[in-house]
């Protein structure tokens, strides 16, 4: 899917300009968001770029064809929620500003 090329330079663009920290579970501190390592050990980059989304985007489409619609019933409806709990569709939508 990616060649170790691609792979080193899309980590050499996420390094380009910011540095990779704990990844914090959201709304789940009492007065702030908090590093859970049981439930989360991992460091992350977040990067709002969108000629290197629209780039990955296309590159992986290809390969995740029937996950561009997601709905109650669906095969990979668990991706998205607990099974039978979804609510709407789920569209794949590259990205969206």
């Amino acid at each position: 899917m990616f060649s170790a090329d691609e792979c080193a330079a899309l980590i050499s663009l996420a390094e380009s300009d910011a540095k990779w920290t704990e990844a914090e579970v959201y709304g789940k501190g009492p007065t702030r968001d908090e590093v859970n390592k049981e439930y989360r050990n991992s460091e992350r980059i977040l990067r709002f770029d969108k000629a290197a989304a629209d780039k990955l985007y296309e590159k992986l489409l290809p390969y995740v064809q029937e996950l561009v619609k997601i709905e109650r019933g669906s095969e990979w409806e668990g991706i998205v929620g607990a099974k039978g709990n979804v609510s709407g569709k789920w569209m794949l939508a590259g990205y969206v500003e």
